[in-house]
Protein backbone atom coordinates (compact mmCIF):
# COMPACT_ATOMS: atom_id res chain seq x y z
CA UNK A 1 0.00 0.00 0.00
CA UNK A 2 1.33 3.50 -0.88
CA UNK A 3 1.98 6.12 1.84
CA UNK A 4 1.84 9.84 1.55
CA UNK A 5 5.13 11.72 1.94
CA UNK A 6 5.73 12.61 5.52
CA UNK A 7 3.35 10.01 6.85
CA UNK A 8 6.20 7.96 8.22
CA UNK A 9 6.06 5.35 5.47
CA UNK A 10 7.99 5.05 2.16
CA UNK A 11 7.47 8.18 -0.07
CA UNK A 12 5.46 7.65 -3.23
CA UNK A 13 7.68 7.86 -6.38
CA UNK A 14 5.96 8.17 -9.76
CA UNK A 15 9.29 7.96 -11.66
CA UNK A 16 12.53 6.71 -10.19
CA UNK A 17 15.58 8.97 -10.10
CA UNK A 18 17.34 7.08 -12.97
CA UNK A 19 14.13 7.50 -15.00
CA UNK A 20 14.30 11.26 -14.61
CA UNK A 21 17.86 11.20 -15.79
CA UNK A 22 16.94 9.17 -18.86
CA UNK A 23 14.08 11.57 -19.61
CA UNK A 24 16.43 14.54 -19.37
CA UNK A 25 18.98 12.85 -21.66
CA UNK A 26 16.27 11.99 -24.19
CA UNK A 27 14.90 15.55 -24.13
CA UNK A 28 18.36 17.04 -24.63
CA UNK A 29 19.05 14.61 -27.46
CA UNK A 30 15.83 15.55 -29.25
CA UNK A 31 16.49 19.28 -28.77
CA UNK A 32 20.07 18.85 -30.01
CA UNK A 33 18.86 16.94 -33.07
CA UNK A 34 16.25 19.60 -33.89
CA UNK A 35 18.80 22.38 -33.38
CA UNK A 36 21.31 20.64 -35.63
CA UNK A 37 18.63 20.05 -38.26
CA UNK A 38 17.83 23.77 -38.47
CA UNK A 39 21.17 25.35 -37.50
CA UNK A 40 23.72 22.77 -38.68
CA UNK A 41 25.46 22.82 -42.07
CA UNK A 42 26.09 20.00 -44.56
CA UNK A 43 28.47 20.90 -47.38
CA UNK A 44 28.00 19.82 -50.99
CA UNK A 45 31.30 18.90 -52.63
CA UNK A 46 32.66 17.78 -55.99
CA UNK A 47 35.70 15.47 -55.78
CA UNK A 48 38.49 15.42 -58.30
CA UNK A 49 42.24 15.15 -58.75
CA UNK A 50 44.84 17.73 -59.74
CA UNK A 51 48.51 18.55 -60.28
CA UNK A 52 50.42 21.76 -59.47
CA UNK A 53 52.16 23.74 -62.20
CA UNK A 54 53.25 27.28 -62.95
CA UNK A 55 52.18 27.68 -66.58
CA UNK A 56 48.40 27.36 -66.46
CA UNK A 57 47.08 29.32 -69.44
CA UNK A 58 46.67 27.11 -72.49
CA UNK A 59 44.66 28.40 -75.44
CA UNK A 60 43.02 26.03 -77.91
CA UNK A 61 42.66 27.37 -81.44
CA UNK A 62 39.43 25.87 -82.78
CA UNK A 63 38.01 26.13 -86.27
CA UNK A 64 35.28 28.83 -86.25
CA UNK A 65 33.72 27.37 -89.40
CA UNK A 66 33.81 24.30 -91.58
CA UNK A 67 36.35 24.61 -94.38
CA UNK A 68 39.64 23.51 -95.88
CA UNK A 69 42.99 24.54 -94.39
CA UNK A 70 44.63 26.71 -97.08
CA UNK A 71 47.55 28.25 -95.17
CA UNK A 72 49.41 27.52 -91.93
CA UNK A 73 51.19 30.75 -91.09
CA UNK A 74 53.17 29.69 -87.99
CA UNK A 75 55.37 26.78 -87.02
CA UNK A 76 55.35 24.62 -83.92
CA UNK A 77 57.48 26.25 -81.23
CA UNK A 78 57.22 29.73 -82.77
CA UNK A 79 56.96 32.78 -80.48
CA UNK A 80 54.07 34.99 -81.64
CA UNK A 81 52.41 38.18 -80.46
CA UNK A 82 48.74 38.94 -79.98
CA UNK A 83 46.93 39.34 -83.31
CA UNK A 84 49.37 37.20 -85.31
CA UNK A 85 47.55 35.22 -88.08
CA UNK A 86 47.86 31.52 -87.29
CA UNK A 87 46.13 29.89 -90.24
CA UNK A 88 43.51 30.50 -92.90
CA UNK A 89 40.61 28.37 -93.98
CA UNK A 90 38.97 28.24 -97.35
CA UNK A 91 35.23 28.81 -97.45
CA UNK A 92 34.80 26.20 -100.20
CA UNK A 93 33.27 23.58 -97.93
CA UNK A 94 30.90 26.02 -96.27
CA UNK A 95 29.87 27.57 -99.60
CA UNK A 96 29.23 24.10 -100.98
CA UNK A 97 27.13 23.32 -97.93
CA UNK A 98 25.15 26.52 -98.45
CA UNK A 99 24.59 25.67 -102.13
CA UNK A 100 23.44 22.16 -101.21
CA UNK A 101 21.09 23.54 -98.58
CA UNK A 102 19.60 26.01 -101.07
CA UNK A 103 19.15 23.23 -103.60
CA UNK A 104 17.37 21.15 -100.98
CA UNK A 105 15.17 24.10 -100.07
CA UNK A 106 14.23 24.64 -103.73
CA UNK A 107 13.44 20.94 -104.13
CA UNK A 108 11.23 21.08 -101.05
CA UNK A 109 9.40 24.08 -102.47
CA UNK A 110 8.84 22.36 -105.80
CA UNK A 111 7.68 19.20 -104.09
CA UNK A 112 5.33 21.22 -101.90
CA UNK A 113 3.76 22.89 -104.94
CA UNK A 114 3.51 19.61 -106.84
CA UNK A 115 1.95 17.73 -103.96
CA UNK A 116 -0.32 20.63 -103.10
CA UNK A 117 -1.71 20.63 -106.65
CA UNK A 118 -2.15 16.86 -106.49
CA UNK A 119 -3.79 17.06 -103.08
CA UNK A 120 -6.16 19.78 -104.25
CA UNK A 121 -7.28 17.51 -107.08
CA UNK A 122 -7.63 14.60 -104.65
CA UNK A 123 -9.76 16.73 -102.36
CA UNK A 124 -11.94 17.90 -105.23
CA UNK A 125 -12.43 14.33 -106.48
CA UNK A 126 -13.15 13.10 -102.99
CA UNK A 127 -15.65 15.89 -102.47
CA UNK A 128 -17.37 15.03 -105.73
CA UNK A 129 -17.54 11.35 -104.79
CA UNK A 130 -18.90 12.25 -101.39
CA UNK A 131 -21.58 14.51 -102.89
CA UNK A 132 -22.57 11.81 -105.38
CA UNK A 133 -22.67 9.16 -102.66
CA UNK A 134 -24.73 11.38 -100.37
CA UNK A 135 -27.13 12.26 -103.18
CA UNK A 136 -27.50 8.61 -104.15
CA UNK A 137 -28.04 7.62 -100.53
CA UNK A 138 -30.63 10.35 -100.04
CA UNK A 139 -32.51 9.26 -103.16
CA UNK A 140 -32.41 5.62 -102.08
CA UNK A 141 -33.61 6.56 -98.62
CA UNK A 142 -36.47 8.71 -99.98
CA UNK A 143 -37.58 5.98 -102.39
CA UNK A 144 -37.39 3.32 -99.72
CA UNK A 145 -39.26 5.55 -97.29
CA UNK A 146 -42.13 6.13 -99.76
CA UNK A 147 -42.31 2.44 -100.61
CA UNK A 148 -42.13 1.53 -96.92
CA UNK A 149 -45.14 3.73 -96.24
CA UNK A 150 -47.14 1.92 -98.91
CA UNK A 151 -45.98 -1.52 -97.75
CA UNK A 152 -46.91 -0.78 -94.15
CA UNK A 153 -50.43 0.16 -95.26
CA UNK A 154 -50.63 -3.09 -97.25
CA UNK A 155 -49.33 -5.00 -94.23
CA UNK A 156 -52.03 -3.48 -92.04
CA UNK A 157 -54.80 -4.44 -94.47
CA UNK A 158 -53.37 -7.95 -94.85
CA UNK A 159 -53.35 -8.28 -91.08
CA UNK A 160 -57.10 -7.68 -91.11
CA UNK A 161 -57.62 -10.15 -93.97
CA UNK A 162 -55.57 -12.78 -92.11
CA UNK A 163 -57.80 -12.28 -89.07
CA UNK A 164 -60.87 -12.95 -91.24
CA UNK A 165 -59.14 -15.96 -92.81
CA UNK A 166 -59.18 -14.50 -96.30
CA UNK A 167 -55.38 -14.85 -96.91
CA UNK A 168 -52.81 -17.42 -95.84
CA UNK A 169 -50.19 -16.93 -93.13
CA UNK A 170 -47.42 -17.32 -95.75
CA UNK A 171 -48.71 -14.27 -97.62
CA UNK A 172 -48.66 -12.31 -94.37
CA UNK A 173 -45.06 -13.34 -93.64
CA UNK A 174 -43.94 -12.24 -97.13
CA UNK A 175 -45.47 -8.79 -96.51
CA UNK A 176 -43.60 -8.48 -93.21
CA UNK A 177 -40.32 -9.55 -94.86
CA UNK A 178 -40.76 -6.86 -97.50
CA UNK A 179 -41.28 -4.17 -94.81
CA UNK A 180 -38.16 -5.31 -92.90
CA UNK A 181 -36.08 -5.23 -96.10
CA UNK A 182 -37.18 -1.66 -96.82
CA UNK A 183 -36.30 -0.55 -93.30
CA UNK A 184 -32.84 -2.13 -93.66
CA UNK A 185 -32.38 -0.35 -97.00
CA UNK A 186 -33.09 3.01 -95.36
CA UNK A 187 -30.49 2.30 -92.62
CA UNK A 188 -27.85 1.31 -95.21
CA UNK A 189 -28.49 4.48 -97.18
CA UNK A 190 -28.00 6.65 -94.06
CA UNK A 191 -24.81 4.73 -93.18
CA UNK A 192 -23.42 5.14 -96.70
CA UNK A 193 -23.95 8.92 -96.54
CA UNK A 194 -22.22 9.16 -93.14
CA UNK A 195 -19.28 7.03 -94.33
CA UNK A 196 -18.82 9.25 -97.36
CA UNK A 197 -18.61 12.28 -95.07
CA UNK A 198 -16.12 10.54 -92.74
CA UNK A 199 -13.86 9.48 -95.62
CA UNK A 200 -13.54 13.06 -96.82
CA UNK A 201 -12.90 14.37 -93.29
CA UNK A 202 -10.10 11.81 -92.79
CA UNK A 203 -8.56 12.77 -96.13
CA UNK A 204 -8.63 16.44 -95.12
CA UNK A 205 -6.80 15.65 -91.87
CA UNK A 206 -4.16 13.58 -93.69
CA UNK A 207 -3.56 16.30 -96.25
CA UNK A 208 -3.27 18.99 -93.55
CA UNK A 209 -0.70 16.91 -91.62
CA UNK A 210 1.32 16.25 -94.77
CA UNK A 211 1.37 19.93 -95.70
CA UNK A 212 2.40 20.94 -92.18
CA UNK A 213 5.33 18.49 -92.27
CA UNK A 214 6.48 19.85 -95.63
CA UNK A 215 6.23 23.45 -94.40
CA UNK A 216 8.33 22.54 -91.36
CA UNK A 217 10.98 20.95 -93.61
CA UNK A 218 11.13 24.15 -95.65
CA UNK A 219 11.47 26.29 -92.52
CA UNK A 220 14.31 24.07 -91.24
CA UNK A 221 16.10 24.40 -94.57
CA UNK A 222 15.75 28.20 -94.47
CA UNK A 223 17.06 28.30 -90.90
CA UNK A 224 20.08 26.20 -91.82
CA UNK A 225 20.89 28.46 -94.78
CA UNK A 226 20.69 31.56 -92.54
CA UNK A 227 23.02 29.94 -89.99
CA UNK A 228 25.56 28.94 -92.61
CA UNK A 229 25.52 32.36 -94.27
CA UNK A 230 26.04 34.03 -90.90
CA UNK A 231 29.00 31.76 -90.21
CA UNK A 232 30.41 32.53 -93.66
CA UNK A 233 30.27 36.24 -92.92
CA UNK A 234 32.31 35.85 -89.72
CA UNK A 235 35.57 35.28 -91.55
CA UNK A 236 38.16 32.51 -91.83
CA UNK A 237 41.51 33.93 -90.65
CA UNK A 238 42.39 32.80 -87.12
CA UNK A 239 44.62 35.06 -85.07
CA UNK A 240 46.35 34.67 -81.73
CA UNK A 241 44.53 36.18 -78.76
CA UNK A 242 47.75 36.54 -76.72
CA UNK A 243 51.51 36.76 -76.80
CA UNK A 244 52.60 33.18 -76.65
CA UNK A 245 54.26 30.12 -78.04
CA UNK A 246 52.78 27.66 -80.53
CA UNK A 247 52.58 24.49 -78.43
CA UNK A 248 51.30 22.24 -81.22
CA UNK A 249 49.55 22.21 -84.60
CA UNK A 250 47.00 19.47 -85.17
CA UNK A 251 46.17 19.98 -88.86
CA UNK A 252 47.80 20.30 -92.26
CA UNK A 253 47.27 22.16 -95.51
CA UNK A 254 44.40 20.68 -97.50
CA UNK A 255 42.71 19.11 -94.47
CA UNK A 256 38.94 19.36 -94.31
CA UNK A 257 37.85 20.57 -90.87
CA UNK A 258 34.52 20.99 -89.14
CA UNK A 259 33.46 23.81 -86.90
CA UNK A 260 34.97 23.34 -83.42
CA UNK A 261 37.84 21.09 -84.53
CA UNK A 262 41.03 21.76 -82.54
CA UNK A 263 43.64 23.06 -84.99
CA UNK A 264 46.42 24.38 -82.74
CA UNK A 265 47.33 25.11 -79.13
CA UNK A 266 49.15 28.08 -77.64
CA UNK A 267 50.73 28.79 -74.26
CA UNK A 268 51.48 32.36 -73.11
CA UNK A 269 55.08 33.58 -72.98
CA UNK A 270 54.05 36.43 -70.70
CA UNK A 271 52.36 34.82 -67.74
CA UNK A 272 50.09 37.01 -65.64
CA UNK A 273 52.03 35.95 -62.58
CA UNK A 274 54.40 33.26 -61.46
CA UNK A 275 52.01 31.78 -58.93
CA UNK A 276 51.81 28.04 -58.44
CA UNK A 277 48.35 26.80 -59.38
CA UNK A 278 46.61 23.46 -59.65
CA UNK A 279 45.16 22.00 -62.85
CA UNK A 280 42.32 19.68 -61.86
CA UNK A 281 39.75 17.38 -63.42
CA UNK A 282 36.20 17.18 -62.02
CA UNK A 283 33.47 14.71 -63.05
CA UNK A 284 31.07 16.51 -65.39
CA UNK A 285 28.03 15.28 -63.45
CA UNK A 286 29.07 17.45 -60.46
CA UNK A 287 31.09 20.04 -62.36
CA UNK A 288 28.01 21.64 -63.93
CA UNK A 289 27.05 22.88 -60.44
CA UNK A 290 30.36 24.66 -59.83
CA UNK A 291 30.95 28.40 -60.12
CA UNK A 292 34.02 30.60 -60.35
CA UNK A 293 35.04 31.60 -56.83
CA UNK A 294 33.98 28.35 -55.12
CA UNK A 295 36.11 27.33 -52.14
CA UNK A 296 38.49 24.42 -52.75
CA UNK A 297 40.19 22.07 -50.30
CA UNK A 298 43.36 20.36 -51.57
CA UNK A 299 45.43 17.62 -49.98
CA UNK A 300 48.77 16.53 -51.54
CA UNK A 301 48.66 12.78 -51.99
CA UNK A 302 51.70 12.33 -49.74
CA UNK A 303 50.27 14.41 -46.84
CA UNK A 304 48.37 12.95 -43.88
CA UNK A 305 45.22 15.09 -43.78
CA UNK A 306 44.34 14.12 -40.22
CA UNK A 307 47.68 15.53 -39.05
CA UNK A 308 48.43 18.47 -41.36
CA UNK A 309 44.94 19.39 -42.62
CA UNK A 310 44.23 20.64 -46.13
CA UNK A 311 45.43 23.51 -48.32
CA UNK A 312 43.00 26.31 -49.12
CA UNK A 313 42.24 27.42 -52.65
CA UNK A 314 39.69 29.01 -54.96
CA UNK A 315 38.22 27.89 -58.29
CA UNK A 316 39.18 30.48 -60.93
CA UNK A 317 38.39 28.66 -64.20
CA UNK A 318 36.45 25.62 -65.39
CA UNK A 319 35.44 24.30 -68.81
CA UNK A 320 31.80 24.00 -69.80
CA UNK A 321 32.36 20.90 -71.94
CA UNK A 322 33.86 17.45 -71.42
CA UNK A 323 37.60 17.67 -72.07
CA UNK A 324 39.03 15.41 -74.82
CA UNK A 325 41.77 12.99 -73.85
CA UNK A 326 44.54 14.92 -75.63
CA UNK A 327 43.69 18.03 -73.60
CA UNK A 328 43.72 16.06 -70.37
CA UNK A 329 47.12 14.64 -71.27
CA UNK A 330 48.46 18.13 -71.99
CA UNK A 331 47.38 19.55 -68.63
CA UNK A 332 47.67 16.53 -66.35
CA UNK A 333 50.75 14.44 -65.54
CA UNK A 334 49.13 11.30 -64.13
CA UNK A 335 47.33 9.87 -67.16
CA UNK A 336 46.30 6.74 -65.28
CA UNK A 337 44.60 8.80 -62.57
CA UNK A 338 42.30 10.76 -64.87
CA UNK A 339 41.57 7.68 -66.96
CA UNK A 340 40.49 5.94 -63.76
CA UNK A 341 38.27 8.90 -62.85
CA UNK A 342 36.77 8.92 -66.34
CA UNK A 343 36.05 5.20 -66.06
CA UNK A 344 34.35 5.65 -62.68
CA UNK A 345 32.48 8.93 -63.20
CA UNK A 346 32.20 9.50 -66.95
CA UNK A 347 33.27 12.67 -68.84
CA UNK A 348 35.59 15.09 -67.02
CA UNK A 349 35.81 18.89 -66.88
CA UNK A 350 39.12 20.75 -66.64
CA UNK A 351 39.49 23.32 -63.86
CA UNK A 352 42.13 25.74 -62.57
CA UNK A 353 42.58 26.40 -58.86
CA UNK A 354 44.37 29.32 -57.25
CA UNK A 355 46.19 28.46 -54.03
CA UNK A 356 45.84 30.77 -51.03
CA UNK A 357 49.26 31.94 -49.84
CA UNK A 358 50.44 32.37 -46.23
CA UNK A 359 53.99 33.52 -45.53
CA UNK A 360 53.66 32.23 -41.96
CA UNK A 361 53.77 28.55 -42.97
CA UNK A 362 56.83 26.54 -44.10
CA UNK A 363 55.23 25.81 -47.49
CA UNK A 364 54.14 29.41 -48.09
CA UNK A 365 50.50 28.38 -48.53
CA UNK A 366 47.44 28.59 -46.30
CA UNK A 367 46.37 25.41 -44.53
CA UNK A 368 43.44 24.46 -42.32
CA UNK A 369 45.94 23.80 -39.52
CA UNK A 370 48.31 26.40 -38.08
CA UNK A 371 51.48 25.39 -39.92
CA UNK A 372 50.38 22.71 -42.37
CA UNK A 373 52.90 20.52 -44.16
CA UNK A 374 56.40 21.39 -42.93
CA UNK A 375 58.04 21.16 -46.36
CA UNK A 376 57.85 22.96 -49.71
CA UNK A 377 55.07 22.45 -52.28
CA UNK A 378 56.27 22.86 -55.86
CA UNK A 379 55.16 22.02 -59.40
CA UNK A 380 54.27 18.44 -60.26
CA UNK A 381 52.61 17.65 -56.91
CA UNK A 382 49.46 15.57 -57.21
CA UNK A 383 46.41 16.52 -55.14
CA UNK A 384 43.09 15.15 -54.01
CA UNK A 385 40.66 17.99 -54.69
CA UNK A 386 37.31 18.88 -53.15
CA UNK A 387 35.35 21.86 -54.51
CA UNK A 388 32.69 23.11 -52.07
CA UNK A 389 29.80 24.44 -54.16
CA UNK A 390 27.05 24.81 -51.59
CA UNK A 391 25.70 24.13 -48.15
CA UNK A 392 22.40 22.73 -46.88
CA UNK A 393 20.69 22.57 -43.54
CA UNK A 394 20.28 18.91 -42.53
CA UNK A 395 16.51 19.35 -42.30
CA UNK A 396 16.39 20.37 -46.00
CA UNK A 397 17.85 17.00 -46.95
CA UNK A 398 14.80 15.32 -45.42
CA UNK A 399 12.29 17.15 -47.63
CA UNK A 400 12.80 14.95 -50.77
CA UNK A 401 12.59 11.83 -48.58
CA UNK A 402 9.38 13.06 -46.91
CA UNK A 403 7.86 13.90 -50.31
CA UNK A 404 8.72 10.44 -51.63
CA UNK A 405 7.02 8.87 -48.62
CA UNK A 406 3.93 10.99 -49.27
CA UNK A 407 3.93 9.89 -52.92
CA UNK A 408 4.54 13.36 -54.33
Amino acid sequence: MSHRPGSGGEPLRLISLPGWLWLAVLTLSILSGVAYGFLGVVTRVADGTGVSRYQMEILAVDAPQAGIVREILVERGAEIVEGTPILRLSSDVLESEIDASKELRDLLRQEYQRLQSRESKMMADAGARRDAAVLQAEEARENATELLKVRREVLASQQQLLTKGLISRETMLQARTTVAALESRIVRASTAAANAQLDVAQLERDVAASQAARREAQQNAEAKISTLERRLAEGFTMRSLLDGKVENIFTQIGAVVERGDMLARLTPTKSKDNALRVAAVIPQAKGKELSIGDEVQLVPTFVDKSRYGFMKGKLIWITTYAAPEEELELRMTNRQEFLSLESDFGPLLLAEIELQTDTGTPSGFAWSTEHGWPGPIGPGVEFDVQVIFGTDRPVELLFPWIKSLMGQ
